[in-house]
Order: structure tokens, then C-alpha cells, then sequence
């Protein structure tokens, strides 16, 4: 406020000036300038963080979906190896009955995978069966069984009795050896392949009992660059065949 003294008017010093209102405008703009673009850095890396938890967690619900509950054979190769799903009819060995299992359900997981910010996901799985060939070698690709052969006391009807060297039924004795180790019923390892174990040759499949999976997902996140995750993992034919 001015005051007046001996017929004088004393302007208050105080007072602020335009030019001084300007100048601390400009110094605080220039301030917060690093300020936001700290924040905005911070909202798309969270952005960008969230897209790929959600992401990975799309992966593994529909690989824990297809590992727990596709048939096997429902898994087919398609073009450049992506996999393509069918229909399949696998034996219920509690029911001793035929199931047929409709892939619909789980091929809806596939498409229109959105999330809540509304970014959308590309679901792509590709399928590399591991074949077997149908003779006894065993070739470098291919799955291989180890195993020792059965004794030859194991053949008997009764594995526990053996034949002594006077021909008569007798127990083992405690003190023998382990029985494949024991010189008179010698055990063999032997290495066989999917089709000497007894897997069936279904269509386009080769004998096999294992497939190679692996699971793509695309997107583009807020930052407009392209997104991509990869999970691998193998399925193995535990279906019921008759």
C-alpha cells in the first residue's frame, strides 16, 4: 500500500514487477520440463512392463491348457510347422469308453487375446514332432530307450525260484548276489526307439510320442514398437490308445 508523508506519495518497494513474474514463469517451465519428461518415461515403461506380464501369463494358461488337456494326436503339423487342431477320440480307461475331444474351447483361446488397455496379441504355436523310423537301429535323432534286459530267472513263472546247478527248485539265498549282477542270469542293456517300444504310426506321424512345442506371442505396446515373447516346451503321448 502507498503512504503519504509531507504532501509526498512513497511508493511501497515491495511490489512485484510484470518482468519479474515472467522471468520465475520461464525458470519454473524450464524446471519441470526434466519433471515430466521423467513421468512420461515412467508411464510407458510401466506400459510397456504390463504388457509383458500379461503376456507371459497369456503363454502359460494356454501351454498349461494344451499340456493338461489336448489329446496328443489332437495336435497336428500344419504349414511351416504351425499347428493346427482337430477333433480326436481318445480310450477313457475309467469309463472303458471312447471320448472325442472338441478342440473349439481351446482354440478360442488363441484369438482375440486383448487386454485392458485394449493392446492386442498375436497367438502363434508351431509343433516339431520328434519321429521314429521304422527299423531296429536307432538313429541319432531320434528318442532313445535305455534299458537292462530281464534275467533269464525273471522269464520263469514263478521269478522268484531258479533252477541250481543240481536241477531243483530252490529259494535264493541271502547271501547271493544281486540278481543283475549275478553271472549265471546276465542282464544286457539294450537302446530302442519309439517304434521297437511299440508306438503306433498314426497319420503323418511316424511313431512318434513326443512333440516340440513352442508358443509365440506378438504385440505392439503404447511405445509403438513390436513385442515378442517365446516359450518352449515338449508334450509326450500319455493318451489312453487301445
Amino acid at each position: 500500500m502507498n503512504k503519504v508523508h509531507n504532501n509526498k506519495i512513497l511508493f511501497n518497494k515491495k511490489a512485484v514487477t510484470l518482468i519479474e513474474i515472467t522471468l520465475a514463469v520461464v525458470i519454473l517451465a524450464f524446471t519441470f520440463i526434466p519433471v515430466i519428461g521423467t513421468l512420461l518415461t515412467s508411464a510407458k515403461d510401466t506400459d510397456v512392463f504390463n504388457s509383458y506380464v500379461f503376456a507371459q501369463t497369456t503363454a502359460r494358461n494356454i501351454l498349461d491348457t494344451l499340456i493338461d488337456d489336448v489329446p496328443f494326436h489332437s495336435i497336428r503339423v500344419g504349414a511351416n510347422n504351425e499347428a493346427t487342431f482337430v477333433n480326436s477320440t481318445i480310450y477313457d480307461s475309467s469309463s472303458h469308453s471312447n471320448i472325442t475331444y472338441d478342440v473349439t474351447k481351446f482354440t478360442e483361446k488363441l484369438t482375440n487375446v486383448r487386454d485392458e488397455r485394449g493392446t492386442n496379441y498375436n497367438v502363434h504355436i508351431y509343433v516339431f514332432p520328434i519321429e521314429a523310423s521304422e527299423n531296429e537301429s536307432v538313429s541319432a535323432n531320434e528318442i532313445k530307450f535305455t534299458y537292462l534286459t530281464r534275467p533269464k530267472y525273471d522269464e520263469q513263472e514263478n521269478w522268484f525260484i531258479y533252477k541250481n546247478e543240481a536241477n531243483s527248485d530252490s529259494f535264493r539265498k541271502k547271501d547271493t548276489l544281486n540278481p543283475y549282477d549275478d553271472a549265471p542270469f546276465p542282464c544286457t542293456e539294450k537302446k530302442e526307439n519309439a517304434y521297437l517300444v511299440g508306438a503306433k504310426n498314426h497319420t503323418n506321424e511316424k511313431y512318434c510320442i513326443m512333440k516340440k512345442i513352442v508358443l509365440t506371442i506378438e504385440w505392439t505396446a503404447r511405445d509403438n514398437h513390436p513385442r515378442k515373447i517365446a516359450l518352449y516346451t515338449l508334450k509326450a503321448n500319455l493318451d489312453s490308445e487301445q
